[in-house]
């Protein structure tokens, strides 16, 4: 197992430096940063790879806490329990779950070894359609879906230490692609969320963050909600104008940073998405990315070529999404 084949490479750290800022942490019977977890990644700016064993923990997400990604977990040991969003989960050993990091998780763990690929969501739905069927999603190990799309994951945690970033990231695609193909039959039945779900407006939100008119009353007619019933879908992220105001500045450092908008600047990317006044532009980037957009900037660029792994889950996540570097 990868886990075995990898024992020399893995790093010792406290669960809570590698999933803190992506999960709330409690580890039963002791303070969350004593709780171990041995831990081998491998990050371009495409995707994550993370072989991990760790002690009991339980792990808690909002719903709609900002990292726009994919979890595709493998258990190989231990089992967990809980829920994603409205599902219930109960994973064994062996079998494949699949995470949305807009929506709502609490889930229990055992002591687990795992193999999971976090993919950012452009990735994803490229090869699914139905986004809003797949949180919480579990391939049992005894199916075949399950069987194919463990022994691609097993194989990409093998593969990871020896492959090129190129090659890593062609490697991670196929993985997707397979599990895309596998999983079509299970999402053609499932039952589609209404209109006014949290996921549907968010969508529209994400595709409209250019819009001069973004807004909370554009939105509520669109969809046929009353304003009260928009605040109530989105208040637990804070509130319809706080979602729209972070999901503009996830975008922002995502253009920011991006290789292939080098050329324009900052003040254009910021007014394009909505921020008319740029010194509060600097102030929320700052507090949000710990880094002002000049620092963002000149930072990422620097760091292109190989994102340390040696850093947490959530500052790893933050950077997918950005065009594949040369290999």
């Amino acid at each position: 197992m990868p886990i075995a084949v990898l024992a020399e490479r893995r790093r010792h750290v406290a669960s809570s430096s590698w999933l803190g800022g992506v999960f709330d942490l409690d580890a039963p019977g002791r303070e969350a940063d004593a709780c171990d977890c041995d831990l081998f990644t491998r990050a371009t700016a495409n995707f994550v790879v993370a072989i991990s064993s760790m002690g009991p923990l339980r792990l808690r997400r909002a719903l709609g806490a900002n990292l726009d990604a994919f979890a595709i977990k493998l258990l190989m040991q231990g089992s967990a329990t809980g829920r994603a969003g409205l599902r219930r989960l109960e994973c064994r050993a062996g079998d494949v779950v699949l995470f949305d990091l807009l929506q709502s998780l609490e889930m229990e763990a055992e002591a687990v070894s795992a193999v999971t690929l976090w993919a950012p969501r452009s990735r994803v739905l490229a090869v699914v359609e139905r986004e809003e069927a797949l949180h919480g999603l579990t391939l049992s190990a005894a199916s075949p879906a399950g069987a194919l799309v463990r022994g691609g994951l097993e194989a990409l945690a093998a593969q990871s230490p020896h492959a090129s970033a190129r090659e890593f990231d062609c490697l991670a695609d196929g993985v997707l692609a397979m599990l895309g193909k596998v999983i079509a039959p299970l999402l053609h039945g499932a039952a589609a969320p209404p209109l006014a779900s949290f996921l549907g407006v968010r969508r529209y939100i994400d595709r409209n963050l250019r819009s001069p008119d973004l807004n909370a009353d554009a939105i509520a007619k669109i969809f046929g909600l009353s304003r009260a019933a928009l605040y109530r879908l989105f208040a637990p992220v804070g509130g319809v104008a706080s979602y729209i105001r972070d999901a503009r500045l996830q975008r922002a450092y995502r253009e920011i940073v991006d290789p292939d908008c080098a050329h324009r600047r900052i003040g254009a990317i910021a007014y394009g998405l909505g921020f008319t006044n740029l010194s509060a532009f600097d102030r929320r980037f700052r507090d949000a990315f710990g880094a002002s957009p000049r620092e963002a900037r000149a930072g990422r660029r620097a760091a292109a070529a190989s994102p340390s792994c040696d850093e947490g889950l959530r500052t790893l996540l933050l950077r997918l999404g950005r065009p594949p570097n040369p290999a």
